[in-house]
């Protein structure tokens, strides 16, 4: 260890031999000590054994200047230039500054942290993904007025987020969903896994819009792609609404209404419990002398009709009727009826007739006594009459009508098939 004033002093020969060699060793041992050279010059090197540290001093010789430790390391007091490549090396990765590529490059599983104790942002390479990794307290927060992540060429976007606006996502650069200020805006189809639930609150109204006209708002269910859907329910502006059941159509809303196609179960979910049919509307009933064929004879008619499933209730008033044409001795017949009568075991009708005019040779007035009846599996109507109580009927004939004055009025309900 030496430190010399690098100055020599006259002397003798051994003297000034000596004072040499002591200069040439603070020299070789760069003015190594404890304590700062007591003479001092401009880039003077000192090597301070007290911090471990080679120094150097400044141009102006008034401080001194870190550049090594002793031990090998690097300790800088001012800017440097590393003007080739540098490698920091790791126990198990390496940093390389390569200067020909102008890159920082952090070999796998080497981290870039930010944070104190390395506790902070890590960024790094793990050989497979690159990590954005925030191991530190509070929060991950990326911010700029607006923010894009793109693909990997930069050339496409994927997502955007911009500062008091909305947030976009995008498919192979094509803007998908967005936020809005009213909410959420989505371009094209939207696939659901789980629920849909409209929440908010909880008194308030919900609505699910669609902007439709011709075309229908509609509710499928997915059995294999687009080809597969099968249709439950769908929703025409200004106009109807239809509900499915294993994709065939069942009920629609109409102007009027409601059409249902198939049945009605009320009470209980049974065939006996099923209306499957309701008509209403008017028919045309003819006088006639036979069952069909025959003679027949245009008249004044009201006729209606109501059918709840297979139950028939029609309401018959002929009036002044004509039997210009019709044998006198034969029936007399009213056919035409909506219906056809079941074909079963004891399914005959019968309906007591309001009659005016209508004068059998032997009975003056049977207003009270003259039945419609409507047998198994028939679409005509003819008509009983009992002279005094306990007598057998009979059945009323073309004769007994009196021609453009008689009129029958009754209402009957039956069976149909």
């Amino acid at each position: 260890m030496a430190t010399h004033d690098y100055v020599i002093a006259n002397g003798t020969g051994s003297a000034v031999r000596s004072d040499l060699n002591n200069a040439l060793a603070a020299i070789v041992s760069n003015n190594s000590s404890s304590t700062e050279p007591s003479t001092k010059y401009a880039y003077q090197f000192w090597a301070d054994t007290n911090t471990s540290i080679l120094k150097i001093r400044n141009s102006a010789n008034s401080a001194w200047i870190n550049l090594f430790t002793l031990a090998g390391g690097i300790d800088v007091d001012a800017a440097s230039n590393f003007n080739e490549d540098v490698t920091f090396t790791g126990a198990s990765a390496n940093v390389t500054w390569d200067k020909s590529a102008d890159d920082f490059i952090f070999n796998d599983n080497a981290k870039a942290v930010f944070g104190t104790s390395s506790d902070g942002l890590e960024v790094f390479h793990d050989g497979s993904n690159s990590w954005i990794k925030d191991t530190g307290t509070g929060v991950l927060a990326i911010a700029g007025s607006t923010t894009q992540i793109k693909n990997s060429t930069g050339a496409e976007a994927c997502a955007k987020f911009m500062s008091n606006g909305a947030v976009e996502l995008y498919f192979d650069n094509s803007l998908k969903c967005s936020t809005t200020s009213g909410g959420f805006s989505v371009t094209g189809d939207c696939a659901i896994s789980g629920e849909l639930n409209l929440l908010g609150d909880s008194d308030a109204s919900k609505f699910l819009d669609a902007r439709v006209g011709t075309n229908a708002f509609h509710i499928r269910k997915v059995t294999g792609g687009d080809a597969g859907h099968e249709n439950m329910a769908a929703f025409r502006g200004d106009a109807g609404c239809e509900f499915y059941f294993d994709n065939a159509l069942k009920l629609q809303t109409i102007s009027t209404g409601c059409y249902v196609t198939g049945g009605i179960r009320l009470g209980t979910n049974n065939a006996a419990n099923e209306m499957d049919d309701y008509e209403e509307g008017t028919f045309t009933a003819t006088a006639r002398d036979a069952t069909s064929g025959g003679n027949a004879t245009t008249t004044n008619a009201n006729c209606f009709y109501t059918k709840v499933g297979r139950l028939v209730t029609i309401q018959v008033r002929l009036e002044d009727i004509n039997k210009t044409g019709m044998t006198s001795t034969n029936e007399f017949y009213i056919t035409g009826l909506p219906f056809t009568s079941a074909n079963e075991n004891g399914n005959r009708s019968t309906a007591s007739c309001y009659v005016v005019d209508i004068n059998p040779s032997s009975s003056s007035d049977i207003k009270e006594h003259l039945n419609g009846i409507l047998a198994p599996n028939t679409s005509y109507i003819k008509f009983a009459w009992s002279r005094t109580e306990g007598e057998s009927a009979s059945t009323l004939k073309v004769a007994d009508i009196e021609d453009d004055a008689s009129d029958i009025e009754f209402t009957m309900t039956y069976t149909a098939t």
